[in-house]
């Protein structure tokens, strides 16, 4: 009897067990400290079959990367349509944020600029560019249109700007829970349309 063919199906289930099981450990212990030995056996798979599907380890980093960023814009872009308003979309937007990426985002900047090619690195910031800064700027482009928002102008800013700082807030997320996950939110919406000064109030 001839050996059972894997189906489509089959192949693209192994093929997405094989990205998050290493998503999982490349966030957590970094590119270097983990061989494709190890994400096989996570797998329980044989490494020959994991390079039927990732030629090698760089290869599978790289669509790890691409595929948290997929996920993250089309959930922002969800939150985002669904949700006009501008601090409810901020708190929602931030809340899944913090929800989703990765705890150690910093091991992640590292592996980018050090264990990457540069080609691979220019792919990289375009795909984080849709994922992050596209949705969040549209977000502030929006409320500027409706006039609920600052003008940009006035501050010799952009709606990008205004994303920049949005993010740059949330690239070392507060401590906490999920006990505490709104709480959170709350704050860096609150920081970021009014600020701390009671003035503002």
């Amino acid at each position: 009897m001839a050996p059972k063919q894997n189906t489509a199906a089959e192949m693209g289930d192994t093929r997405r067990n094989i990205i998050k099981a290493a998503e999982g450990l490349f966030m957590e212990y970094g590119y270097r400290a983990i061989s494709t030995r190890k994400i096989a056996d996570t797998c329980g798979l044989t490494q020959p079959a994991l390079y039927h599907h990732f030629p090698n380890k760089k290869s599978l980093y790289v669509e790890v990367v691409r595929n948290y960023l997929y996920e993250m814009q089309t959930g922002l872009e969800r939150i985002i349509k669904r949700h006009p308003d501008l601090e409810d979309s901020l708190y929602r937007v931030t809340r899944y944020i913090i929800l989703h990426q990765p705890k150690k985002l910093s091991q992640m900047f590292h592996d980018i600029e050090y264990e990457m090619t540069v080609e691979d690195q220019m792919m990289i910031s375009q795909c984080w560019s849709e994922a992050y800064q596209i949705p969040i700027s549209s977000i502030f482009e929006r409320a500027a249109a409706e006039g609920t928002l600052k003008d940009p102008d006035s501050l010799k800013a952009t709606t990008s700007i205004y994303s920049h700082i949005f993010m740059s807030m949330l690239s070392h997320p507060l401590p906490g829970d999920s006990k505490t996950l709104d709480q959170r939110a709350r704050l860096y919406t609150e920081v970021i349309l009014r600020g701390l000064s009671v003035e503002n109030m």
